[in-house]
């Protein structure tokens, strides 16, 4: 559920997930200079590529079978369900032990975590409920901090724990993991916090299909089926270099906000994890889980000690272009966005291999992360993030965050000589400079491509 936030996003299909070429008009990327999709751009994937596809939207559509024994399942699965709050916007969670691990999406937190520099972590704030006399759960008064010790961003899922007592709870109650996989057919329910519902509904559904995904996708085997030779062979080669993992389908009807959430069987164990479904309102009869067996294989090992989590560059949206500012015949800038441009990658002294520039060569060329830029910005997610490779190594050094005022951005996150991140706050450093590189030929040349692009 990438509208998770609460941003209005525009509905569309479920694209096939392979190399394509498609028109795309331009338009204006707020909080970022302005730069357009304005000739053929790639479809490539990313980990967050198949993630903006799927989308929740509401419908109108007509409710399941009601499910025998709801009350007692939602009595057994509501109090350990919780709500995730970041600075974007809402999803939903869950308790998984009694030490306070709660599982969530990966794109829920992927945007507006909090920062602790003391603990070097990020953070949620977690709301917790109770049942009350009535059978409804009531939410408690004050959220806790629940920090960040794993994101695993192909599955989409991440992992938080709150580490202290919970004001009006003397245990945390948690949900246990079923022991059989999923299986068609079987009854199950969800239970999230729906942006057009209320806190903790629960939706009895059943589970529709199960499958890789974006592999067993509808609109890709069609895809397949209708080609032939070498075209079913480079498509095939295209989608084995895809992120992939196994989902559910459930007759659920889910919307932005309950991203996290558990899906249940007839005993209120685990089966699953919601994360979106089909953007156009037509095809949203079903929604999308994250399978048993990819949360048990990040519930494998659960590290020790919470963890910063920094902005990716590579979480690009599905279509990519490259283009070249100065028209010096090599491109200089990697532009990757949905319907608008929402990272800008720099490549300022041109050293990306130029066989991966051609149009058939940029999903290798994104997979690989053969684009060596040195200066990157993007607004994904609703939030705003600056790379930089200061010393030209091939790795960044420097990311600027914050929301945009006049240009200028209010913390950051430096790396230290041990191969750490420090995060430092509080300050007001101008989003986009060359003034960060340390290579005078290079910032000059990063400020002059910035114009550039505020100039198109």
């Amino acid at each position: 559920m990438r509208d998770i936030t609460g941003v209005a996003m525009p509905p569309y299909r479920v694209w096939p997930a392979i190399l394509l070429a498609v028109w795309v008009p331009a338009q204006r990327s707020a909080g970022i200079p302005d730069a357009s999709f304005t000739r053929p751009s790639a479809v490539v994937a990313s980990p967050g590529t198949l993630f903006r596809l799927l989308r929740l939207q509401d419908a109108p559509l007509a409710p399941p079978p009601r499910w025998r024994g709801g009350t007692e399942i939602f009595q057994m699965t509501a109090p350990s369900v919780v709500v995730v709050r970041t600075g974007t916007g809402h999803g939903t969670g869950f308790l998984i032990d009694a030490g306070g691990l709660i599982v969530t999406n990966h794109h829920v937190v992927a945007s507006g975590l909090m920062h602790d520099a003391a603990r070097k972590a990020s953070y949620a704030m977690v709301h917790f409920g109770r049942p009350g006399p009535d059978g409804t759960m009531h939410l408690l008064a004050e959220p806790v901090r629940a920090y960040l010790y794993k994101v695993d961003a192909t599955r989409d899922l991440a992992l938080l724990r709150v580490d202290a007592p919970v004001p009006g709870l003397t245990a945390l109650p948690h949900l246990t993991l079923a022991d059989a996989p999923p299986r068609p057919g079987q009854d199950c329910a969800i239970v999230g916090h729906p942006s057009s519902g209320m806190l903790w509904t629960m939706r009895p559904c059943q589970v529709a299909a199960i499958g890789e995904m974006p592999a067993d996708l509808v609109n890709v085997v069609m895809l397949k089926l209708a080609s032939s030779g070498k075209e079913r062979d480079d498509m095939a080669e295209q989608i084995r270099r895809l992120p992939s993992r196994r989902i559910i389908l459930t007759s659920a009807q889910a919307n932005p906000g309950d991203s996290g959430g558990p899906v249940v069987d007839e005993r209120g164990r685990v089966i699953a994890v919601t994360f979106g479904g089909p953007g156009r309102e037509a095809e949203s009869k079903f929604t999308y889980h994250v399978h048993l067996d990819e949360l048990k294989a990040v519930l494998t090992d659960v590290p020790r000690e919470p963890m910063f989590y920094r902005p990716d560059p590579w979480n690009l949206g599905p279509r990519v272009e490259l283009k070249d500012l100065d028209g010096d015949g090599r491109p200089d800038l990697l532009l990757a966005g949905a319907d608008r441009p929402e990272t800008l990658l720099f490549d300022l002294d041109a050293d990306s291999p130029q066989a991966f520039a051609r149009p058939q060569n940029i999903a290798q060329l994104v997979a690989e992360r053969k684009w060596d830029f040195e200066v990157g910005v993007t607004t994904a997610e609703g939030e705003t993030a600056a790379f930089y490779d200061t010393d030209n190594d091939g790795a960044i050094d420097l990311i600027l965050t914050g929301a945009v005022r006049d240009g200028t951005v209010d913390a950051r996150f430096v790396i230290t000589p041990a191969g750490g991140w420090r995060y430092e706050s509080g300050l007001k450093l101008p989003l986009l400079s060359g003034r960060y590189l340390k290579n005078p030929q290079l910032a000059a040349r990063a400020d002059r491509l910035i114009r550039l692009v505020a100039e198109k």
